[in-house]
């Protein structure tokens, strides 16, 4: 794997050479470099709302599914420094070095009958991808453990870029509603795409060393990324531009294994998940036998991206650490202000979510607030993403204190699926809204302490129960619906 970096592009390797040579005099500087597979895809599909000069209609979900293949190598060159004794920052950029992705696979559903898929075509894919990775790294709490094993806990806070340019060619188009009819094949570039993807989020990390063995893992949120993407359908000269927003959830694996002073090996699995919706622009910019130049038509469209990666190579340290990074450990002052990440696991309705949540302690009362986002299970009106943002107080149990009880406020936002939308649309439901009824709840936790940390560190479990009511409503119709939104809440707090 490592025998590919001579195809590393120059640009990088300077950029790089740059970022360490300029903090070089202040801090000690980890560089690694490795190429590994990029393994996923990406896929957006349009259909639903649709808004013309001839007036709005409503159509089926899909109308039409691409599913661009993202099947590639690619180097990546990292490199690390303090900016101080306890903020780390870390720049990461990786770019493609193979170009062949795979199949492009391109689905319509043109009939009024949505089962029915009218054409498939596949067309050869080639890919030109980077990313650039920014975070800052700050230590939450460190655990040192009587056999000298040490836990650390950390914050990162991070920027990321994503961008991929798509080119597909050699055409071969058939069509299953009618197998009688012809197959098409046409050679040469048909369509180019260009998915662009900006990034901000947070993550929380473990690491934990078992004598040189050293393991991290970590979960990564961002509920706001933001999209842009640009479908140029050359044999058709119609071009689409599409706006944005969703969620990001991803999660890192990591085993890192000291060869020599300097050389570290690493073993690495990272996987990401972005689901979106948003509105797609449609335009002509050549009179064809479909139309003239100018503005078709704004159509709903989703967009859902998921990557992993697994990669290994040697991390490289360039400098040795000065005694006064190595020497300034973490302090252990108990403090009212903590910071967790957790789990919120819904039994009913929903799916699984994970975000942060801050709490603040004062004597035997503990007032905190979060923010938990993912999708829902239900195929119509409640399909889509949801957002929880919980406020609550707990109360420590006079002689238990390892058990609290309390209550709070929760606050909902749900954003509904153009899938869900367009079923409603057939079924003569039109302008549909859905909301779930922000309101009271209660809980019971309970919290254990981890050994050596002086109570720093928290696990908790938590049952949360909660009885609101889903509205929704449209031109034709009005619903309440009673939901038990009881749920558990698995997750950890450290204090700051």
């Amino acid at each position: 794997m490592l025998l590919k970096f001579n195809v590393m592009p120059i640009g990088i390797l300077i950029t790089c050479l740059i970022f360490t040579l300029s903090i070089g005099a202040y801090s000690p500087i980890t560089i690694h470099f490795d190429t590994h597979p990029l393994t996923g895809f990406s896929t957006y599909t349009i259909g639903g709302i649709t808004k013309s000069r001839l007036g709005k209609f409503a159509y089926h979900f899909p109308v039409s599914k691409l599913r661009f293949p993202t099947n590639t190598d690619v180097a990546s060159i990292s490199v690390s420094s303090y900016l101080s004794p306890r903020v780390l920052t870390h720049l990461q950029i990786k770019k493609n070095t193979s170009y062949y992705a795979g199949k492009l696979q391109d689905s319509d559903w043109l009939s009024p009958d949505e089962t029915i898929q009218d054409i498939y075509s596949e067309s050869d894919t080639q890919l030109h991808f980077y990313s650039v990775d920014l975070t800052v790294r700050i230590p939450l709490q460190s655990i040192i453990y009587k056999n000298n094993n040490k836990t650390l806990y950390r914050l990162f806070l991070g920027y990321k870029y994503q961008n991929f340019s798509f080119t597909a060619y050699d055409l071969v188009q058939w069509y299953p509603s009618t197998p009688l009819k012809k197959k098409i094949t046409q050679p040469g570039t048909v369509i180019t795409y260009q998915l662009k993807q900006y990034i901000p989020y947070w993550t929380f990390d473990m690491t934990q060393t078992l004598g040189s063995l050293t393991i991290e893992f970590s979960g990564s949120y961002s509920p706001f990324v933001t999209i842009n993407d640009i479908d140029n359908h050359i044999l058709r000269s119609k071009l689409a531009n599409g706006s944005l927003k969703g969620y990001m959830l991803a999660n890192r694996f990591l085993l890192k294994y000291p060869l020599t002073s300097y050389l570290s090996g690493f073993l690495c699995f990272y996987s990401q998940t972005i689901q979106s919706y948003g509105t797609q622009i449609q335009s002509r910019y050549k009179k064809t036998s479909e139309g003239n130049i100018g503005h078709i038509a704004d159509i709903d469209q989703k967009i859902e991206s998921i990557l992993s990666e697994l990669s290994f190579g040697i991390t490289y340290l360039f400098r040795s650490n000065p005694s006064n990074f190595s020497s300034k450990l973490l302090q252990n002052d108990l403090s009212l202000v903590s910071i967790g990440t957790s789990f919120y696991i819904p039994l009913q309705e929903r799916s699984i979510g994970v975000g942060p949540h801050l709490e603040i302690m004062k004597h035997s009362f503990i007032l905190g607030i979060g923010c938990y986002q993912g999708n829902n299970h239900v195929k119509t009106l409640s399909k889509g993403i949801y957002r929880i943002i919980p406020v609550y107080i707990m109360y420590k149990i006079p002689f238990m204190s390892f058990l609290k009880f309390g209550g709070g406020y929760s606050f909902y936002d749900n954003t509904i699926d153009p899938q869900a939308i367009s079923y409603l649309e057939s079924k003569g439901i039109s302008n549909t809204q859905e909301t779930v009824k922000s309101t009271w709840f209660t809980f019971l936790s309970l919290d254990m302490p981890i050994p050596y940390d002086n109570n720093l560190v928290t696990y908790f479990v938590r049952y949360i129960y909660q009885n609101t009511i889903m509205k929704s409503f449209s031109d034709q119709h009005h619903q309440t619906k009673p939901i038990d939104l009881s749920s558990l809440q698995l997750g950890i707090k450290i204090a700051l």
